[in-house]
């Protein structure tokens, strides 16, 4: 009920991922409708914010692991665009909450995120959305994380990505990491006086991938 659902966005709030674990696990036992299934994965706080955005920004990784966890177990119960708009976690601006994670450094966030995703069976085009990430004026989330000097992030991302089975096109496409005018990541970096900490994590985070 509504005390449930308080306690819900109020642990995910607080980053309490064993209270959200529990919470989900006992209202996913319940019989639903499963348009019901998904408005609770789209529950939203008190800021009118999905949990699942909150948890990104705030980079809370063990409890967007809880969450993603929980929605994989009735992933094939919720309608494609349901499941669409639940992994995308988008503010009232259109923003992607993983976005904001890579805009913000929450690299546990980022590798919690899609350390899960691999296991979901998406659509092509939703993955590839995913995994190219933008914010509504179109700069991606991985290219933000270079210019900022996310180190962590750039690793947890680059990490993460190796556990995926991608298409050349798509893995190129990726790690270009283009800015919104069309310049690789790497190339501005270097551009703006090179970041040799961002740098080494970029072409250390290579190493592990079939390029």
């Amino acid at each position: 009920g509504r005390r449930r659902g308080n306690i819900l966005c109020l642990a995910v709030a607080k980053g309490c991922d064993r209270v959200v674990n529990v919470l989900m696990s006992e209202l996913l036992k319940l019989e639903f409708e499963k348009e019901d299934i998904g408005d609770i994965f789209l529950a939203k706080d008190v800021g009118g914010y999905s949990l699942l955005y909150a948890a990104l920004r705030k980079g809370y990784g063990d409890v967007v692991t809880e969450w993603l966890t929980c929605l994989r177990s009735v992933e094939l119960i919720v309608d494609a665009d349901v499941l669409s708009e639940i992994l995308l976690a988008k503010s009232s601006s259109g923003c992607p909450g993983i976005y904001m994670a890579f805009q913000e450094g929450r690299y546990k966030a980022v590798a919690a995120y899609y350390s899960a995703i691999k296991d979901f069976r998406l659509r092509p085009d939703l993955l590839r959305q995913i995994l190219l990430i933008k914010n509504p004026p179109g700069f991606l989330g991985f290219s933000m994380a270079l210019e900022v000097k996310h180190c962590n992030t750039v690793r947890a991302f680059l990490s993460a990505l190796k556990d995926f089975s991608l298409e050349p096109e798509l893995l190129r496409e990726i790690l270009l990491a283009k800015c919104d005018k069309d310049f690789p990541g790497l190339y501005v970096i270097l551009q703006n006086g090179g970041y040799s900490d961002v740098i080494e994590a970029y072409l250390s985070g290579l190493k592990d991938l079939s390029i």
